[in-house]
């Protein structure tokens, strides 16, 4: 995504699509890499799920919101690396005292890692994050250096 105006700045996710503003294809892509994901690169049965996000720009910064439902924050780690910032973590299955047998089992559980690579270096020092009601907000100020 190119922004026009005094700096140009490129934000490219982990997985090497462009962020679009028509939401109906983006959801189907976003569900075919991901189901060709486990079937590719996962071991069968495995547990794996990608959070959905949400990826904002304005003149000063990125925002990154991510739907971390059934996470706690001491369980997500946020790292900066030059020009990469990544989010990674897991979700624990909650197992059910008394009930030994999953009849029906929709909900991912499992580790987790998203990537985000900017054209400039991120800051560990200036980068915010906020949680409310299992969102995750990451606000990336862009770098005033070229």
């Amino acid at each position: 995504m190119n922004v026009s105006g005094k700096h140009n700045y490129r934000i490219q996710l982990h997985q090497q699509r462009e962020v679009t503003t028509y939401r109906g294809l983006q959801y189907h892509h976003h569900e075919i890499h991901t189901l060709f994901e486990e079937l590719i690169h996962k071991p069968w049965g495995a547990a794996c799920w990608t959070p959905p996000v949400d990826v904002w720009e304005n003149e000063d910064t990125f925002t990154i919101e991510m739907d971390l439902p059934g996470v706690n924050s001491d369980q997500v780690r946020v790292q900066a690396q030059g020009r990469t910032l990544t989010i990674e973590g897991r979700r624990e299955r909650i197992p059910h005292a008394g009930q030994t047998l999953s009849r029906l089992h929709e909900r991912c559980d499992g580790r987790f890692s998203r990537s985000f690579e900017f054209d400039f270096a991120v800051d560990d020092e200036t980068l915010e994050q906020r949680w409310q009601d299992g969102v995750l907000t990451l606000i990336v100020p862009k770098s005033k250096k070229e």
